[in-house]
């Protein structure tokens, strides 16, 4: 019989792992704006596994990056579809 964690992708994360990543989130999010915190818990975004390409303009736009910043996510964000 195989084993659950035999099943799982390469990728798996085990749940101590995750939560230490959520609070790390957390942690660096203290320092950044208040848009920027309520365009994340308006798009929940640390409830989420990824990130979609919708959610990655918001928050560029509320970080407000620079104009060749955001021309080379949206080249990124083309380039995956």
């Amino acid at each position: 019989m195989v084993r659950l964690w035999e099943k799982e992708a390469a990728n798996f994360v085990d749940m101590s792992t995750k939560a230490s990543r959520l609070k790390t989130l957390e942690n660096e999010l203290a320092g950044c704006s208040k848009d920027l915190k309520v365009q994340v818990k308006r798009r929940g975004l640390l409830r989420k596994r990824t990130l979609n390409a919708a959610d990655l303009r918001a928050m560029a736009g509320t970080a407000e990056l620079s104009t060749s910043a955001a021309e080379s996510l949206n080249q990124v964000l083309k380039s995956s579809k």
